[in-house]
């Protein structure tokens, strides 16, 4: 921080906060999808200094689809898994889309999915093939 000015300029009370980015993962649950989060989503966010969290993580009362608006709006970037089709999952990308929130949707195997943060875009990429679609 730095200021300019012919007086003397102090600076009190300074309270500086620091949050990781967070995403939000819209998917079914079960399997191949929780392994798909568990090991590799996840991971790959917290390595990259992501926040990561899906709806199924959120406790407390509540009406869930509230804490899914609330999530979406707070996520940096959303992660929809739509090889399934789901209604949920393509309300909150539509949601998350009307919101202009960065956002990655794929189709692919759970294996050989790679993550990779670049500016402020997550991409998913597989090594398959062209199933993956990055959206921004």
């Amino acid at each position: 921080m730095f200021a300019y000015g012919k007086e003397s300029i102090e600076f009190s009370h300074l309270t500086i906060n620091s949050t990781q980015p967070q995403v939000f993962v819209a998917m079914q649950f079960g399997q191949p999808n929780d392994t798909l989060y568990q090991q590799v989503i996840q991971p790959q966010a917290t390595d990259l200094g992501l926040s990561v969290i899906r709806i199924d993580e959120v406790a407390g009362p509540g009406i869930i689809f509230e804490d899914i608006k609330r999530q979406i709006a707070e996520a940096k970037i959303v992660i929809a898994e739509i090889t399934a089709p789901n209604q949920n999952v393509f309300y909150e990308l539509g949601y998350a889309h009307a919101l202009n929130k960065r956002r990655s949707c794929w189709r692919s195997a759970v294996r050989n999915c790679l993550l990779t943060f670049a500016a402020t875009a997550l991409f998913l990429r597989t090594t398959q093939s062209r199933q993956a679609r990055a959206g921004t």
